[in-house]
């Protein structure tokens, strides 16, 4: 039996690797996944003037990912070293940030509702828990909706550096899917990125700003407004994209 130590290594390895995984896998940057998506049809939302846009509830956490981290070249042992190293950087950024002040989800339901307003549309906002699956969400709250559509949105900020000496960039995730509220048809879906840039990535990527980097850690973390900023701008980009994309 492993010492008690030792499961706890692993099991934080584990829990912390996963969320990344599950992050880089939702925007096809590993494996074989795929970007699942699906241009806006007019056609068929021509009658779409409401709009609801969703919210998740629920604390915010913003990673450190170091893509070329030195201890994943050495098996197990070096791999929990990576983890850890990361995660522990992952908690100084989170706590730097402070969710309550930073409110990504919030942040970006608020933008992304003004800016299809001045497409055109009526929006309102639907508070939705995080755990809740994009696809499940409207057979959760279609019942509560007076809109014509329905805009689900999840939203993850972190920080991506490619090595442990270069520096650290702001890289916003935003997926999106938007369907028909009465007839559960789907209307739009894309998932779109901001700020670093990973090869070969299939989402809709926006390239963030050359001065939005950070040299390390201590630069990260000493200027919250700043480090928070740069995120902001990603949402911004983001917002205004998904607009341009849901236009009539």
């Amino acid at each position: 039996m492993l010492p008690e130590v030792v499961n706890q290594s692993l099991h934080r390895f584990y829990m912390f690797t996963s969320r990344i995984a599950a992050i880089l896998l939702s925007v096809s940057l590993v494996g074989c996944a795929t970007v699942e998506k699906q241009a806006f049809n007019k056609e068929v939302a021509t009658n779409i003037k409401t709009i609801a846009v969703t919210e998740r509830t629920g604390e915010e956490t913003y990673d450190v990912n170091i893509i070329a981290h030195p201890g994943v070249s050495f098996g197990l042992v070096g791999g929990l070293i990576a983890a850890a190293d990361m995660q522990v950087k992952s908690s100084k950024l989170t706590a730097a940030l402070d969710p309550a002040q930073t409110q990504l989800q919030h942040l970006f339901a608020k933008k992304l509702a003004q800016s299809l307003g001045a497409a055109g549309y009526q929006t309102e906002i639907v508070p939705v828990a995080k755990t809740i699956e994009d696809k499940e969400v409207h057979n959760t709250v279609r019942a509560k909706l007076s809109t014509d559509a329905l805009l689900t949105v999840s939203v993850h900020g972190m920080y991506v550096a490619a090595g442990p000496t270069t520096d650290y960039y702001p890289y916003v995730v935003v997926r999106v899917l938007s369907t028909d509220v009465k007839t559960g048809a789907k209307l739009y879906q894309d998932t779109i990125t901001y700020g670093y840039n990973f090869p070969g990535t299939k989402t809709v990527h926006l390239p963030g700003k050359q001065e939005g980097r950070f040299q390390n850690m201590d630069e990260l973390v000493g200027d919250p407004k700043r480090t928070r900023d740069e995120l902001y701008i990603g949402l911004e980009a983001i917002a205004a994209q998904i607009a341009a994309d849901l236009k009539q």
